[in-house]
């Protein structure tokens, strides 16, 4: 017989052969790590989406914050600006602020810290927050999964 013409005794012993690679052939037990390993790779993908838009909800807080925070600072600015702008050029020459209006910018600026502080603490906490419910969620999902299995058994 030549290389070139087919083993005819051999064609059904070659299709037994390559019964096990083919994907049609196979059972449910075989298919239960390739499912498991799909159903674990969609659940980190669901899990990495659902962090990231907690990440872009922070972010979006926390860039109102800075916006917030630079608009107190140019109005305290502008107001200081202003005060020394009314003031005629001889007092300008000889006066310094006075102490209470010294005070009085100084106790605003540490308020607006304090307040922009806690505005990220808050933004933080909620993302946090967010953060549990999702995995709090996964985790009540994961056991309705495992009592709908073992009441299938």
């Amino acid at each position: 017989m030549s290389p070139t013409t087919p083993n005819r005794a051999g064609n059904g012993a070659d299709a037994e052969r390559s019964a096990p690679y083919s994907f049609l052939n196979h059972s449910d037990a075989y298919w239960a790590s390739v499912r498991s390993l799909s159903n674990a790779l969609l659940h980190s993908h669901h899990n990495a989406a659902a962090l990231m838009e907690v990440h872009r909800k922070l972010s979006d807080e926390l860039l109102e914050i800075a916006r917030r925070q630079q608009n107190v600072a140019l109005e305290f600015s502008e107001k200081l600006l202003q005060q020394m702008a009314a003031a005629t050029p001889a007092a300008r020459r000889t006066e310094t602020l006075r102490p209470e209006t010294f005070d009085e910018y100084f106790d605003s600026a540490i308020q607006g810290i304090r307040e922009f502080g806690q505005a990220i603490a808050d933004a933080q906490v909620h993302s946090l927050e967010a953060i549990r419910e999702h995995a709090l969620a996964l985790g009540e999902k994961a056991e309705g999964e495992i009592e709908h299995a073992e009441a299938a058994e």
